[in-house]
Parts: structure tokens; sequence; C-alpha cells
């Protein structure tokens, strides 16, 4: 039986309805995915590289299997059978994010517009799901309207064209339609990813789209293979909404409400964005985006300086909201700009094919800019995200003779796991991150694995898996 109801919400357009209470934990929806594609794992089982060797496929040279079964299994009840001679037509600069995307929109307009299902419950469940089409502007719909070529192309030189139409003939009929497909791609996809939030591909799925947003839900969505699971993350009384997130929550108001207008072209009025707005609620957002008080024997630790980038005052001076002490604009911008050509810098390195030691050294410099010269406070969200990257850059590559062997692969990691928890762990009391949980359970296995680190000592073996317990409790209580 059913345990919520879909209705119209004033403002949000459908919505999810608790038909009782729910109690956490519960697992509300599991559902198929209308069409989903992975350029990076298995495309169609979605296992990940760590756990099987992936072998592209001789035809197209554009997805990939774990084994042979997978492959028979795409060939025979998936799509590819009819769409894997025109996918090598794909060009070579078509790669990562646009690539899926092409591919992806071009199943969907395959089944949909070739394959005689626009009518079927599928088919309309896809065509009824939200496109904001005229809220695009116009350099993305332009950017669309080039994809779409391709999928035309695409669409002309595969099998399901059974008709032999031609790019022309198809673009007549077509050409509005795929459009529209990529702006719903764009306001209803899901990333599809792994127990560690691994990106695996991306898939659409119109059951889970019926679900909106708030930057403080009661549910969360995780996947098996191609399949989308959402389960109660609080008790959800009757008559409640029940919400999912459609952005990272672990960002100040104005970021994700930011993060909202540009992909969803909506404002979230959730209580949470609700009580940043009033005056009298204790700004979360000041230490979410703010800098550390250099007067710590007024503030401790506590004290956060504040810099509103949206207010032109004359001012030259950023001052801590708890006593007053003043920081240099002008310096923090300085170093602000610092770290930008870092991070820009890093962002290249990552699209080559550059040495681990050359992304680690641009991993560390960041670190103590963040540390010794912004002075980030300790809550600042970059420093969770930026120890969050360095522990799983550390993970897919282990300590090479270049590096620090010192200490095994699993504490060097975990330093930076904890460095993420730390950062991150005090705003628990008013917000549940679904995320915490996965970063605990990451902490626990690398305690399990550093228990036999010495095994000549046993208190340090009993210590780290106690460690790993006690995570391991926090994993599953989120």
């Amino acid at each position: 039986m059913a345990l919520f109801d879909q209705v119209d919400c004033a403002r949000k357009g459908r919505g999810a309805l608790a038909r009782q209470l729910i109690a956490t934990g519960t697992r509300i929806l599991q559902t198929s995915a209308s069409a989903s594609i992975s350029a990076s794992c298995c495309n169609w089982c979605f296992s990940t590289p760590q756990t099987q060797k992936l072998h592209k496929c001789g035809g197209c040279h554009r997805v990939k299997y774990c084994s042979r079964k997978c492959q028979q299994l795409d060939w025979t009840r998936g799509l590819h059978t009819k769409e894997c001679a025109a996918w090598k037509h794909v060009p070579k600069h078509v790669q990562g994010k646009s690539m899926q995307t092409v591919l992806l929109v071009t199943r969907m307009a395959a089944k949909l517009f070739l394959s005689d299902q626009e009518q079927t419950t599928d088919g309309q469940s896809v065509l009824q799901l939200c496109h904001h089409y005229d809220d695009h502007g116009e350099g993305k719909l332009q950017q669309y309207h080039d994809m779409m070529q391709l999928v035309l192309l695409l669409l002309a030189r595969s099998k399901f064209n059974t008709r032999g139409a031609s790019f022309e003939e198809l673009a007549e009929l077509l050409e509005g339609k795929i459009v529209q497909l990529f702006c719903r791609v764009n306001c209803n996809a899901f990333t599809i990813s792994d127990d560690l939030c691994t990106p695996l591909g991306i898939g659409v799925f119109p059951h889970g789209a019926l679900f909106n947003h708030s930057c403080d839900p009661n549910c969360v969505v995780s996947f098996q293979q191609q399949q989308m699971v959402v389960h109660t993350i609080k008790d959800v009384q009757q008559g409640d909404e029940l919400t999912i997130s459609y952005i990272e929550l672990l960002e100040s108001t104005s970021k994700r409400q930011q993060a909202l207008r540009e992909s969803y072209f909506f404002e979230c009025d959730c209580s949470r964005c609700r009580d940043a707005a009033s005056e009298s609620s204790t700004h979360d957002d000041w230490f979410l985006d703010g800098y550390a008080c250099q007067n710590t024997t007024t503030c401790g630790q506590q004290g956060v300086v504040v810099l509103d980038a949206t207010k032109e005052d004359q001012n030259d001076a950023a001052r801590c909201e708890f006593c007053g002490s003043e920081r240099s604009k002008l310096e923090i911008q300085r170093y602000e700009a610092e770290c930008e050509r870092i991070e820009q810098e890093l962002k290249a390195q990552k699209q080559l094919p550059s040495s681990p030691e050359t992304t680690w050294g641009l991993y560390q410099q960041l670190w103590l800019s963040f540390h010794d010269k912004l002075r980030l406070h300790r809550r600042n969200v970059r420093i969770a995200s930026l120890a969050r990257d360095m522990g799983t850059f550390l993970l897919e590559n282990p300590p090479s003779s270049s590096r620090d062997r010192s200490e095994s692969i699993p504490t060097v990691p975990m330093h930076y796991f904890q460095q993420e928890l730390h950062a991150t762990e005090w705003i628990l009391p008013t917000l549940k991150l679904p995320s915490r949980g996965l970063l605990h359970f990451q902490l626990a296995k690398l305690y399990y694995e550093a228990r036999d680190e010495h095994p000549s000592r046993s208190y340090a073996k009993e210590t780290a898996i106690q460690k790993a317990r006690e995570h391991f409790h926090h994993a599953l209580s989120m």
C-alpha cells in the first residue's frame, strides 16, 4: 500500500503527502528509471570500477560493461542493440557530462518518439515533468539546440528509425520536442550514485520527481543499481509533505537559493530558509561562509568574521559578529583571489593525465591557504568540502615513493575525513544531513582497516575497533 498521496501543492506543482504516520527509516518508494546512462560504470548493472574491471563496448566504444553477461543483457533486454551502431558517430570531443546528457536524451527520444511509447503510461509520466522552457536563458537554450543536432543525427542512424526518416525529416518533427527533453532532464534528472555518493551516471525517474525540495528534508534518496530508493530520515506526521534535497545542504542560505534558482527556477520557502531570514535567528550562515576572528582572547574559537559581498559600503574592514574585531576586506579579497587561482589550476590538473603528486601538491597549497592566509572559520563549509576531496583523493591514489609512507594508507585519508567531521558536526542539532551517515561509514571502514597497523600493540587495535564501532553506530542512526 502506498504511504503517500500525490497532490497539487500551491506554488510547487505536484507533491507527496503522507497518508499516515511514517517512522524514521521507512522505505516509501522504490522505482526504476524511465531512462538512464553511465559513461563511467557498467551501463547495465552500474557497478563501479573499484568492484569490477570494465570493458568498453567493441561497437560504439561509448559505454562499458563489467561482464559479458551484462553486455548481453543490455543488448537483448536493454536498448543498446538498436543504438550501438549509431553511437559510433558521437564526436570524440563530446565527453563527460555533455556526452552523458546527449546519450540520455537520445534514449528518451528514441523510446518516446520512435518506438510508439509517447502515449504509454511511462511516456506520459515523462512528458508531464516540468520543462520550464521559458525560464531557461537564451544561452542555455542555444546549447540545448546545438546538442539536439547530435541527438537527431544519432536517431537518424539508429535502428529505432525503422521508417528510414532522414535527418531533415526528424528535425521537422522532433526539434522542439527534443529541446524540451533537454530542459526536462536539466530540471528533473537524478545523479545515480553509489553508497559513498560517488557519481555513477544519470537517470530520469518520473515517480521520484514527485518529491519537492526542502533544505531540511525528511527523506533521502539512494540507489540500488538502476533503482531509486527513497527512505524517511525523520518521523513524518500524517498530512505532512514528504521532501528530499535537490542540492548540497551544507551551504549558506544565499548559495542554496542561488543554486535552486539557476537549476530549478524557484525560491525555497522551507523552514530552514525562513529561519535564516529571521533577524532574531542565530545565523548558521555566518559560520558556513565565515572567517576566523583574530581576537581569540575574547571570542575563542567561536568568533566569526562575515564579509557581505552584496553590501557596497565604504568601510574597508569586515567585523566579527561577536566582538567587533576587524579584518581587512582588501586582505581577504587578495587571499580569495589567490585561492581561486589554485582552485582553477587544480581543476585543470584533474582534466589532464598529470601525476598524483602534482595534484596533491595543489591540494596542500589550497589547504594551507585556507587555514593560514584566508583563515576560514573552522565551521566554514569550504573546509569540510576540501577535506572531503583530499580524503577521497588519497583513497583513490595511495601514497607512492615520493610521498610519506610513515603512516599506513588507511590513516592518511582518515585525517581529512575527521577534519570534515569536525567542520560539520556542529550543525547536526538543527539539521540531519544524510551525507553525515556516509562520512561516519567511511570513518568506520578506515578505523577497521587500521586495526592491524601495529600488531604488537593490542591497545591500539582495541581502540581502532572501538572507534569503528562508534562511527558505524552513528552511520546507522543517520
